[in-house]
């Protein structure tokens, strides 16, 4: 066996593997799968053919092979074009795809019967003492030359329109790289083994089967790179399909019966445990794709929630303003009738404006909680620190809410410990807010009985104890 055979095996064992990783794959794209491994199924058919023509010495079976050598890659270029379509996404009317379907349908059909059955392509081969099998091509090898060209040249047109005109920075990227594969592998190709063989040259005829790997490997490196399938699975596969190949190469080397019968018994323990292994780590990435893909959704509904705490935080906002305004004024006029600004009034008119000056009281100091809340939510809220006795503030709200308390029947009493000055540094209408909320719930929760706001100092005089009980 000579080097270019020893290249031959190695070509089509790497787009075996390279085949088997993008082929075995989970996505949804399951015709853009299969179409590409068509395409390496083709080139490794068309290697392993190369390879036995090369082998053979057999006037009858070289015809054979030389035939089969070049009707096995005609659908390559087809196959190929299909195969940029899918990868770039470019969409094709189902008309035009049906009149393109079978115009190809019918060329390939005529090849193949004018290859296997005529001479008019190949007549056929001459094999000399020493060197390279020498070609007799037909009339009409023109036209097989011209499909190659055909098909390659529309495909090299889609993928540079695409490369061009794709603003997607992504999709420009993996459709440079399928230009390449293509480009290369497919120039080299048919120098090498169309044009190169038709004017006498056959030292290089293999050289086409070797770089399909540059296509296929350019292919595989854009798939991994953009990860269009997962690298984690794809080296699984990887490893798993190296085992097989190196422990199937062992058992057909075997020289006793007892290595022979451990080796295949280990392909077959092999074989079985890399199936589970591969369908494991596909179940693995299924599963985190499929957590990823809750996390995307979630993250997604949380932002939605966000802006709609926000829209909710902007339109309490805007009510609470809008309501204070109308509320203020009533506060006003009831406070100017009942001083006596518009004349005396009597004592019923007295306790309805009273209810009504209470009432908008209560509303003005709600209508601010929910300004609060809205300041809270949005970090808007603002704080003007002074100095004052707290322990005023608390007698003056004791004051203030012992009328209330007195209609419930219940007595509100104010008491302070020792000192005259309980001084701290704070936002004087917060606290006071603060306090009246607490006295106001005691009152509003006391069936009966007393209320007590009680102030003392604790820590040595360091801090203050407001309790209300």
């Amino acid at each position: 066996m000579d080097l270019i055979s020893i290249l031959l095996i190695v070509a089509v064992t790497i787009n075996v593997l390279l085949a088997s990783i993008v082929f075995f794959q989970k996505t949804q794209e399951k015709e853009f799968n299969f179409i590409f491994s068509l395409v390496v199924i083709d080139i490794i058919l068309w290697s392993v053919v190369m390879f036995l023509y090369r082998l053979t010495n057999t006037m009858e079976f070289a015809e054979i092979l030389l035939r089969l050598l070049y009707a096995v890659p005609i659908f390559m270029p087809v196959l190929i074009l299909y195969f940029s379509f899918k990868f770039t996404k470019t969409n094709i009317s189902s008309g035009v795809r049906k009149l393109f379907t079978y115009i190809t349908n019918l060329i390939l059909l005529g090849f193949l019967f004018l290859l296997i059955f005529t001479d008019k392509f190949i007549q056929g081969v001459i094999i000399p003492e020493h060197g390279e099998k020498i070609i007799e091509f037909g009339s009409l090898y023109l036209l097989y030359i011209l499909h190659f060209l055909l098909f390659f040249g529309v495909t090299f047109f889609i993928l540079g329109k695409k490369f061009l005109t794709s603003k997607d920075t992504l999709h420009k990227k993996k459709t440079l790289y399928l230009f390449l594969g293509v480009f290369t592998a497919s120039t080299l190709g048919m120098i090498t083994n169309l044009l190169l063989p038709w004017f006498g040259y056959f030292v290089l005829n293999w050289f086409a089967n070797f770089v399909s790997i540059l296509f296929v490997g350019f292919i595989v490196y854009a798939i991994i790179k953009f990860k269009l399938f997962n690298l984690k699975v794809v080296l699984t596969e990887i490893l798993v399909l190296s085992l097989w190949i190196f422990i199937f190469a062992r058992a057909l080397v075997s020289v006793g019966l007892q290595e022979r019968i451990i080796n295949w018994a280990l392909l077959f323990i092999l074989i079985i445990t890399g199936v589970l292994l591969i369908r494991s780590v596909n179940r693995e990435v299924e599963t985190r794709e499929e957590i990823e893909g809750l996390a995307k959704d979630l993250e997604k509904a949380n932002v939605r929630l966000k802006e709609l705490d926000r829209l909710k935080s902007e339109f309490v906002a805007i009510a609470s303003h809008q309501l204070r305004s109308p509320l203020t004024s009533i506060k006003g006029y009831a406070s100017l009738i009942l001083e006596g600004s518009f004349g005396e009034v009597s004592k019923a008119v007295k306790e309805a404006v009273k209810k009504i000056f209470d009432s908008s009281a209560l509303m003005v100091i709600s209508v601010q909680d929910f300004l609060d809340v809205s300041r809270i939510e949005q970090g808007k809220m603002a704080y003007h620190f002074e100095i004052f006795d707290i322990k005023d503030l608390l007698n003056l709200v004791t004051e203030e809410l012992r009328p209330t308390a007195a209609k419930k029947g219940l007595a509100l009493s104010f008491k302070a410990g020792e000192g005259n000055k309980y001084s701290v540094k704070a936002d004087y209408s917060k606290i006071k807010q603060v306090l009246y909320n607490l006295i106001d719930n005691s009152i509003k929760y006391t069936v009966k009985g007393s209320i007590t706001a009680h102030i003392s100092r604790k820590d040595e005089g360091k801090k203050v104890l407001i309790a209300i009980s």
